[in-house]
């Protein structure tokens, strides 16, 4: 696929320039799901989300039908069929069609360019050395007061690459997954003012980079388990005020 960036992303807005070759709704080709590509995209994702796809209605089979019909998919890469596929079941999750603002999500755009509530104007980086969308990886997932209603899945834990996960004032239920030990990344997580339960895992010990941790005005439960504190050397902001 003919696609390169033209001078990256613009200083004052998300989306990115990329040259003439770059796909676009109206220049879309039209690919047939076929079994191979589909065993393909099954083999990148971990056995619980292939169980999953396999209950007709899921969030993770919603997401599996959106992606295989995407009318670019046998041009992604591995990575962006699983970075693909991870938003998705986080959009069918969180009951996306309801955001306040889903603004080009689920879209044929690349994910970089759909809307986040990115402060620094872009959610996602070039870790490549050669300029190609292939590379970039969403880092920002920011979405505070945009009606997110849902638990976040156990896919939201594929976008390994997140920096930061800001989604304060919402409704977003369930527990903190031990998969977010996975983000090893992570620096910034704000989830105050939902409706998270549950205990905290031991696993939020293995995120070394984080700083900040928010999760006050939630239904947290349980003590802060004594592993954590030792690992977390970069942290300097904690607030869980205000859980059960």
């Amino acid at each position: 696929l003919g696609v390169y960036l033209a001078g990256g992303f613009d200083d004052d807005s998300q989306t990115i320039r990329v040259s003439n070759a770059t796909a676009n709704a109206t220049m879309s080709p039209t690919f047939a799901p076929t079994l191979a590509l589909e065993e393909r995209i099954l083999s990148l994702l971990p056995r619980s989300t292939v169980e999953a796809i396999g209950i007709p209605g899921s969030f993770q089979e919603q997401a599996f039908q959106w992606l295989v019909h995407d009318n670019w998919v046998a041009t992604y890469s591995d990575e962006r069929l699983v970075q693909r596929f991870a938003l998705a079941t986080t959009y069918y999750s969180t009951n996306g069609d309801r955001w306040i603002n889903n603004t080009n999500w689920l879209s044929d755009l690349h994910e970089c360019e759909w809307y986040s509530d990115i402060y620094s104007g872009v959610n996602c980086s070039d870790n490549g050395t050669v300029p190609d969308l292939d590379n970039f990886t969403y880092d920002y997932f920011v979405f505070q007061r945009n009606n997110l209603n849902g638990a976040l899945p156990a896919e939201f834990y594929l976008l390994s690459n997140l920096r930061a996960i800001l989604v304060g004032n919402n409704a977003i239920t369930g527990h903190i997954s031990p998969d977010i030990g996975g983000l090893s990344l992570l620096e910034t997580l704000y989830g105050f003012d939902n409706r998270i339960g549950g205990n905290l895992p031991v696993d939020i010990s293995k995120l070394s980079n984080l700083t900040t941790l928010a999760l006050f005005s939630n239904q947290i439960t349980g003590t802060l388990p004594a592993e954590i504190w030792p690992s977390l050397i970069k942290l300097t902001s904690l607030s869980l005020l205000n859980n059960l």
